[in-house]
C-alpha cells in the first residue's frame, strides 16, 4: 500500500459541486500509517493530486449520469447545513448571493425560496451547469437563480453581497484557500459577507469527528488539503482584508464561518 495504488478504485464524492470531492473508504480498508500533520492520523502518502478540476472528481465526471448521482448523493448529506444556513443567515441587507461550487444549485434555491429579494447565482464546472439548470427550472426559480460556469482558479468572481463556498475550502492547501478567500473579498461590496461552510472547530481548538475524518480523506486525495480550524481562518481572512468575522452553529458536525468586508 505504499504507492496508493489501492485507493484508485475508490468513489470519489464531490463536495457541492464538480469543484472537489469527499473520498468514500470502507472501514475494512481504511489506511493505517502516519503523516506528518500531527492532526491528520491513521492515513497513507497520497498519490499525485490532479492539476485541473476536471480531473479531480475522477473518471466518473465523463459520464453525466453517474456525474449527476454523485452531486446528488454529496448534496444529499449537506442538506441539513444549507438548509440552516439559509434559515439563520440574515440576508435583510443583501440583494445579490453567489454559491461558488454550487453542484446541483441546492444551496441557492434553498437560499432564494426563503429570501423572494434575493437574486442567487450558482457557479461551478462547465459540466455540471445543464444539471444545475434543470434543478433550477424544477423548482421553478428560473427567473431569480442562474447556473454559471467558472474556472476557480483563473476567473474573479462576480461581484456579489454575500459570496458562499460549501465544503469547498478543505479542498484546498493553505495557498489556495488563501487564494480564493482574496477572490471573494475583491468580488463583494463593502458590508458584503463571505461564507465558508464547513466542517470546522469555530476556533474552539477541536476538531469535530467529522472534520477529522474529512481532512484525513482530503490528504488521500489531495496530498496537502484539510478541513478549517477557526485560527486560521481568521488569520487567511485578515491577509485578504476581511474586518470581522463571526461563526453561525449549523448542525452537530458544521457551521458557517462567516468574514465581513
Amino acid at each position: 500500500m505504499s504507492d496508493g495504488a489501492e485507493f484508485a478504485e475508490l468513489p470519489l464524492r464531490p463536495a457541492p459541486g464538480g469543484i472537489g470531492g469527499l473520498l468514500e473508504l470502507p472501514e475494512p480498508r481504511r489506511p493505517r500509517a502516519r503523516v506528518a500533520r500531527p492532526d491528520l492520523q491513521h492515513v497513507v502518502p497520497p498519490p499525485a493530486p490532479a492539476a485541473d478540476d476536471t480531473a479531480r472528481t475522477g473518471r466518473r465526471e465523463d459520464d453525466p449520469t453517474r456525474l449527476e448521482r454523485m452531486l446528488d448523493d454529496m448534496v444529499g448529506t449537506a442538506l441539513a447545513s444549507f438548509s440552516a444556513f439559509a434559515a439563520q443567515f440574515d440576508f435583510s441587507r443583501h440583494r445579490r448571493f453567489a454559491d461558488i461550487g454550487g453542484a446541483t444549485a441546492q444551496l441557492s434555491c434553498l437560499v432564494a425560496e426563503r429570501h423572494p429579494h434575493l437574486s442567487c447565482r450558482s457557479y461551478d464546472h462547465p459540466r455540471v451547469r445543464p444539471i444545475a439548470e434543470r434543478r433550477i427550472l424544477a423548482r421553478r426559480l428560473g427567473g431569480r437563480v442562474r447556473a454559471e460556469s467558472i474556472d476557480i482558479h483563473a476567473d474573479e468572481f462576480a461581484p456579489a453581497d454575500v459570496v458562499a463556498m460549501g465544503l469547498l475550502l478543505m479542498d484546498w492547501n493553505p495557498q489556495r484557500k488563501r487564494m480564493l478567500l482574496a477572490k471573494a473579498h475583491r468580488a463583494l461590496a463593502p458590508g458584503g459577507a463571505m461564507v465558508a461552510i464547513e466542517c470546522a472547530d469555530a476556533g474552539r481548538g477541536r476538531r469535530p469527528a467529522s472534520g477529522a475524518q474529512v481532512s484525513s480523506g482530503r490528504v488521500i486525495v489531495y496530498g496537502d488539503a484539510f478541513d478549517l480550524s477557526g485560527p486560521d481562518f481568521a488569520r487567511w481572512c485578515g491577509e485578504a482584508g476581511f474586518a470581522r468575522r463571526e461563526v453561525l452553529a449549523l448542525t452537530p458536525g458544521t457551521n458557517a464561518i462567516i468574514a465581513y468586508k
